[in-house]
């Protein structure tokens, strides 16, 4: 099996929706509970890994941390894209509805700090911070994620080879 097929695609998958749980509003909330979108991706990443390799393969423990790492890291980096894409528009609306905000104060503050937010500041510190987090939490979900999918289904032993009683014992009769 390619390392495509087993690795890189489930951790594509894992932070794929790693990156879409952290960045759509609403569903970003999910990372307030301890991070769980981070690690629901990582989970996932290794949910994938386990349809790709088939029920027999057991998956070890130093695979699900290369998936959550790798899941995390594209967890990061789609939801950098993601941020850049989207920023303009939702820098937009807090401007917009900064008015709900009745504090003159905090308008003041956020008509000073808004031509700062405009650079690549927030893009550079969502993407460092993101980094550090997705991947630690991306590797927990997938240890978590082991822990479920990671057994493997077994045949297991039918005792076909114990004659009717079981306390009789069979010697094989190795001369004829």
């Amino acid at each position: 099996m390619t390392a495509l097929k087993s690795i890189v695609l489930p951790s594509l998958y894992g932070g794929l929706l790693i990156g879409l749980l952290s960045i759509i509003p609403g569903l970003n909330l999910v990372n307030c509970m301890c991070c769980a979108g981070v690690m629901s991706g990582g989970a996932f990443a290794v949910y994938m890994h386990r349809r790709a390799v088939g029920p027999q393969v057991r998956i070890q423990g130093m695979t699900g941390m290369s998936l959550g790492l790798f899941a995390g890291m594209i967890g990061t980096i789609v939801n950098v894209i993601l941020f850049a894409l989207l920023y303009p528009i939702l820098d937009d609306l807090a401007v917009q509805y900064s008015w709900v905000i009745q504090n003159p104060d905090v308008s003041e503050l956020l008509a000073q700090i808004h031509p700062i937010l405009l650079t690549h500041g927030p893009i550079f510190v969502v993407g460092s911070l993101g980094l550090v987090i997705n991947t630690l939490f991306g590797l927990i979900g997938a240890l978590i994620g082991v822990s479920i999918w990671g057994k493997g289904q077994f045949p297991r032993y039918t005792g076909s080879d114990k004659t009717e009683r079981d306390d009789e014992i069979v010697v094989e009769d190795f001369d004829s």
